[in-house]
């Protein structure tokens, strides 16, 4: 109080920008009270920060269980560095103070000695504010921790009880508010050598326990008409029976089955998620409608594709950065504002590696982090191959990638918000599946919490078929951090670093559509040619094959040849006649009342040819005269336009 009121008086004697009063802006205990009691918008976020937890801790491998579809109790375990007593200390005094990033944290071993940005074991962190332990107030109000660090005798354990945040809530004698509760006590552990944190949630919350168990969507289904009745989702992981805790509904169609899943029981993690990931882009890749993961997964399933997109991990299939181009990809780099084709051969990681280390950064992405999720080891859950067929003329893909940095030079940090790196790639395709890909995702240090966005940072454009045919991740490699929202979900649009990017985005797209416009239009252009060829040989065949069966084949049918120059009169003996072997008609005299009618419409000669062949072949033309074999041809070249153009 005595010092507002200092700051208050100081303020009456600063009458000019010259004396102005400088003070330090503080964030009430409020605010943080708030955040403890949930902050995100699905149960699957509170896990993917469990899981960064993990990720920033150098765990190499982390294993989750969640009971489904009851989801009563949700584990999570890691073989991370774990917390020490130290650790333990500064964690639950300092929430929403992380420990990372700050010296603290290089004294307490949480992150490199000499680098507060990397991991003790040299990994970019993505933990941001210190809140990730109590993200789990999304799923649960009762949790407890077990850590252990190598070489330590004993495990430590907190038990937790979270309070819900009430606005008249009662503050403790300092004004802070009281977020919950911990108990603490050691217990000796059997293996010295072991590491690692464990997280147990239990009972986890009713109403996380309904949405991951889609009971909503069930009773949705449950509530319709028998004539009317939705089908459920293709792959799910089944239900309890209405009114049962335990008991699991069979299938209707299979009274010894419970679940509709993609994969079987003894396929090995890896296997079941790319059977997963594969039955999932072959259902949507078969419907015409019903593209997205809502209506082919429940929404357990929807989570496990979720958090695998979000996590540092590596692709289900090929890295597009690392792809080798063939004949069936279009690639390009942009390169001052221009898309330069690459040739097939190359790497897309030619141009990206550029003065930066993307190989260091993506190996350890890919190779140092696995995530277990009840029975599916999980990847990027992205192919880059194989899209769905279309009735588009052009079924190659495109892939755009370009490497930016830029140190904003004539902006302090202050205001710019400091360097910023990435490198991206952007892929067009005729079909997207599933189409929840659809948009631009961006990657802060491989992890990501923003999911796809389908409007592409703001692109204001009318090109909505190609929008939903593009997808695009963004990985940031120096900056953007601080444009993060506190759910790490969204951005600040105001922030420079989310400005220059979504610039950078829209000309990236502004190039990748011209690029496919100009590829699709040669593309038809080559078909309409093509289709005109094989037309006008059909054409001939007809002719020819009436010739041959009225005449005989002892002689050629006749040609049809027209005539651009001056048309001469008929009386005169050079007039438009039949020879031996032709006949000849006027060009400017069919045309001419075409062109009246519509400057488009234009006689097609191979048609004319044809149709005038089978006509001598029945000795129909002899017994015209020329004039009146011109004024046919005029109305055959009108019909068959007319024809065309209907």
């Amino acid at each position: 109080m005595a010092e507002e009121e200092n700051l208050a008086a100081r303020l009456v004697q600063a009458r000019s920008p010259e004396t102005a009063v400088e003070t330090v802006l503080r964030t009430s205990d409020r605010v943080l009270a708030r955040i403890t009691d949930g902050i995100y918008r699905q149960p699957g976020s509170a896990l993917r920060e469990l899981l960064a937890n993990a990720y920033d801790a150098d765990a190499t491998r982390v294993t989750v269980t969640t009971d489904r579809p009851r989801f009563r109790t949700i584990r999570v375990e890691d073989n991370g560095i774990g917390m020490s007593p130290d650790m333990i200390e500064y964690v639950l005094e300092n929430i929403g103070g992380s420990s990372k990033r700050v010296t603290a944290g290089t004294k307490l071993g949480i992150t490199d000695k000499t680098n507060p940005n990397l991991s003790p074991g040299g990994r970019r962190l993505i933990g941001k504010i210190g809140i990730g332990l109590f993200s789990v107030s999304q799923l649960a109000r009762s949790f407890h921790i077990v850590t252990k660090q190598v070489d330590d005798d004993y495990y430590s354990i907190i038990r937790f009880l979270l309070k819900h945040y009430a606005d008249d809530g009662e503050e403790d004698e300092t004004g802070q508010y009281e977020a919950g509760l911990a108990l603490l006590w050691q217990e000796r552990a059997e293996e010295p050598s072991a590491h690692g944190t464990t997280v147990v949630l239990n009972p986890v919350r009713p109403e996380a326990t309904s949405r991951l168990q889609s009971a909503d969507e069930w009773d949705l289904l449950d509530a319709q008409e028998e004539n009317q009745r939705r089908q459920p989702p293709t792959f799910h992981i089944g239900r309890l029976r209405p009114g049962s805790e335990d008991q699991l509904a069979s299938l209707e169609t299979e009274a010894d089955r419970y679940t509709s899943l993609p994969w079987k029981e003894d396929d090995d993690g890896s296997t079941a998620f790319k059977k997963f990931i594969q039955a999932i882009e072959r259902v949507a890749g078969e419907s015409q409608n019903n593209t997205k993961l809502e209506g082919i997964c429940d929404r357990y399933l929807r989570m496990v594709w979720d958090l695998a997109l979000a996590l540092p991990l590596p692709y289900v299939d090929i890295d597009p950065i690392y792809h080798t181009l063939d004949e069936s990809i279009h690639a390009y780099e942009l390169r001052d504002g221009r898309a330069i084709a690459l040739r097939t051969g190359e790497t897309t990681r030619l141009p990206l590696a550029r003065s930066i280390d993307v190989a260091e950064t993506r190996r350890r992405e890919q190779d140092e982090f696995r995530v277990v999720l009840d029975d599916l080891e999980l990847a990027r859950p992205l192919t880059f191959a194989d899209f769905p067929l279309t009735q588009r003329a052009r079924q190659d893909p495109l892939l755009l990638c370009q490497r930016v940095s830029e140190v904003f030079e004539n902006s302090p940090s202050q205001l710019s918000g400091g360097p910023l790196e990435f490198h991206a790639y952007l892929l067009w395709a005729p079909k997207l599946v599933p189409r929840d890909r659809a948009g631009a995702l961006v990657r802060i240090h491989g992890s990501s919490g923003t999911g796809f966005d389908d409007s592409f940072l703001r692109y204001q454009t009318r090109e909505k078929i190609r929008i939903g045919q593009t997808s695009c991740e963004i990985f940031v490699t120096k900056g953007l951090e601080g444009a993060l929202n506190i759910d790490r979900e969204s951005f600040n649009y105001a922030h420079p670093h989310v400005i220059y990017l979504s610039k950078w985005l829209h000309n990236a797209l502004t190039q990748l559509f011209s690029e496919e416009k100009r590829l699709s239009a040669s593309v038809r252009k080559e078909t309409r040619s093509t289709a005109r060829v094989q037309k006008n040989q059909a054409l001939h065949k007809v002719a020819q094959d009436t010739w041959n069966q009225e005449v005989g084949t002892d002689e050629a049918p006749p040609r049809i040849e027209f005539i651009d120059g001056e048309r001469i009169d008929a009386s005169d003996k050079e007039a438009i006649h039949r020879t031996s072997d032709h006949y000849e008609l006027h060009r400017p005299t069919v045309h001419r009342p075409l062109e009246s009618k519509s400057p488009e419409l234009t006689a097609n000669t191979a048609e004319l040819e044809a149709i005038f062949q089978v006509l001598a072949s029945f000795g129909l033309l002899d017994s015209l005269d020329e004039d009146s074999r011109q004024r046919l041809a005029t109305a055959l070249a009108e019909m068959l336009e007319v024809i065309k153009s209907v």
